[in-house]
């Protein structure tokens, strides 16, 4: 990883990993067989729909896509939903891992970060967790 040729920017035209490296490169960073099952896959198929799709929505919405502005809005928009929500075709199996611990005391985690996806808006939404757990 490091040397492959960036072929996509951010929304400033910045250089950014595609969502098929960034899966990838995410993936790399797990400890070896954590993810032994998990089937990550971001790429566009042949005959993917989301794209299409989102350039009517914005049309309907009144948007020029042909402007400088919204010309790749389409694309993007269809790469971040394939990407975000890759999770949805992972098994909890295949990524957590259980134990035994000879411990007896309280466990706390805290602020951890997570977004997910509203699904009556198909909004993003996050913020913080704690648990705890004996």
């Amino acid at each position: 990883m490091g040397n492959e040729e960036v072929r996509s920017r951010n929304g400033n035209g910045k250089p950014t990993l595609g969502a098929a490296n960034a899966a990838v490169v995410e993936i790399e960073s797990v400890p070896e067989g954590l993810v032994s099952g998990m089937h990550v896959s971001t790429a566009r198929t042949r005959d993917d729909k989301l794209e299409p799709i989102v350039k009517l929505l914005l049309e309907e919405l009144g948007v020029d896509v042909d402007s400088q502005h919204f010309r790749e809005t389409p694309a993007r928009v269809a790469r971040f939903y394939r990407e975000f929500t890759r999770g949805l075709s992972a098994k909890p199996q295949d990524i957590l891992k259980t134990f035994r611990s000879p411990a007896h005391e309280l466990v706390v985690v805290s602020g951890i970060d997570f977004f997910s996806l509203c699904p009556h808006h198909l909004l993003v939404y996050g913020g913080k967790i704690h648990f705890g757990y004996a």
